[in-house]
């Protein structure tokens, strides 16, 4: 199972979200001070614009205070992607351990003479209970990368009360699609 290194894309664009807003604030900025007065372009026919000392330390102070900002950002994305990778190794070695459970177990169930269901059913009900010990919201970040038919039948499977903060966590779209599918009985 490979697993793509989608965190630093999104903190890339998270970072430059950020930097677009600060640009557009100091833009902001600007135009309020050319509307106001306190910054004048081509004054009495020069070709460079004046600005109020005044303005220019205000400016300077939001400058500084937005870099700030900026930095307590960066740091709390910092944490939140090593949470995020340690989570995603949890998870990782959590496959593992299901998936070394299951290879050996497949091979008794065929000499006990178990069907392909029988055996399909205890994995998802494997599944739903391993799902059922994580949080909610760690669990929706993994059932929203998953087609919704087999997380539809791994919730099926798991308590009410855990299946319903599961589908809480999800996002909106998956949520209907997989209530759809359990109303209509499309889950084995």
């Amino acid at each position: 199972m490979r697993y793509s290194a989608t965190g630093s894309t999104k903190g890339q664009t998270i970072l430059v979200v950020i930097l677009l807003i600060v640009v557009l604030g100091l833009v902001a900025v600007i135009a309020y001070g050319i509307k106001t007065g306190k910054i004048v372009i081509n004054p009495e026919g020069s070709s460079a614009p004046q600005v109020v000392p005044e303005d220019i330390q205000r400016m300077q102070k939001e400058l500084m205070a937005k870099e700030r900002e900026l930095k307590e950002l960066e740091e709390r994305l910092k944490i939140q992607q090593e949470s995020l990778n340690k989570e995603k190794e949890a998870f990782l070695r959590q496959m593992n351990e299901v998936l070394g459970k299951l290879g050996p177990q497949e091979g008794k169930e065929e000499e006990k003479g178990s069907t392909p269901e029988q055996s399909e059913e205890e994995r998802l009900r494997y599944l739903a209970k391993l799902y059922g010990g994580m949080k909610p919201e760690a669990v929706a970040r993994i059932f929203k990368e998953m087609d919704s038919a087999t997380v539809a039948q791994i919730i099926s499977r798991m308590g009410n009360r855990q299946a319903s903060k599961v589908m809480s966590a999800l996002p909106a779209d998956k949520a209907i699609e997989i209530t759809r599918l359990l109303k209509e009985g499309k889950v084995k």
